[in-house]
């Protein structure tokens, strides 16, 4: 009697077509979580960079107060 290797074949492709079809969903799930984290670094990238721009702005700010009080101080 032979055994027909078909008859294995419907079980072990329908678990290849869940395991691809779970690989595809991971796949497609790390894509959108890598953008996302692309976004939110960029997010944090623009805080960061308007957050130096106004400490910039305020330390200038106070330097040029404080050269001033010394330039009074010493006339």
């Amino acid at each position: 009697m032979q055994t027909n290797s078909t008859q294995n074949s419907p079980p072990i492709q329908s678990n290849n077509l869940i395991y691809g079809k779970f690989t595809s969903f991971s796949k497609i799930s790390m894509i959108i979580s890598f953008r996302q984290s692309q976004r939110i670094g960029w997010l944090i990238l623009q805080k960061l960079q308007l957050k130096i721009e106004q400490f910039n702005q305020q330390f200038l700010k106070n330097e040029g107060i404080i050269q001033n009080e010394f330039i009074e101080k010493r006339d």
